[in-house]
């Protein structure tokens, strides 16, 4: 079927919170990974660990999760024993193209996930308005700000609008 992020219901923000929470778990992995004896078998949990990010249908904790692994594999391979080096980095050029491989297989079905994730990418999710009012409102008091009622918010032509769900103007 077709994914519809709109329709799934979290409350605002918890998409972030909840990838954030996950994709904090990233370093622990290759750190277990790095210091416990056989601890390349820890390695295992973290392309689940990215799948779960991926699924939590955050843009911000997919790119930092993809981040942050590159980051920890050059860590790992770095500051892991060697033999642990040879064994962990076997295992992750394994993952890999193994996920390379079921990525090329259905690509139909990855194309579904991220159809909406990349039109999210592209539009801001209807906020690069809130973003451009935003920064000229920086830019013009960058020390001391605008204060926490602000009657000139344009978002929508409205004086004093920023947005829905926000719970203020």
């Amino acid at each position: 079927g077709v994914i519809v992020r709109s329709l799934i219901q979290f409350g605002w923000g918890t998409y972030n919170q909840f990838g954030m929470v996950i994709t904090m778990c990233i370093p622990a992995w290759f750190y277990l990974a790095a210091k416990c004896k056989l601890g390349y078998f820890y390695l295992i949990g973290v392309p689940f660990n990215l799948l779960v990010v991926v699924f939590g249908m955050s843009r911000q904790a997919i790119l930092m999760a993809g981040i942050l692994t590159v980051l920890c594999v050059i860590w790992y391979l770095i500051i892991a024993p060697k033999k642990y080096k040879i064994y962990g980095g076997s295992f992750m050029l394994v993952a890999a193209v193994a996920a390379l491989i079921v990525f090329l297989v259905n690509m139909e079905y990855f194309s579904v996930v991220f159809k909406d994730l990349t039109v999210s990418f592209s539009t801001g999710s209807g906020r690069t308005g809130i973003w451009k009012d935003a920064i000229k409102k920086f830019l013009h008091n960058p020390v001391f700000g605008n204060g926490f009622y602000d009657l000139t918010a344009t978002w929508h032509e409205t004086p004093g609008y920023i947005g829905e769900g926000y719970g203020f103007t």
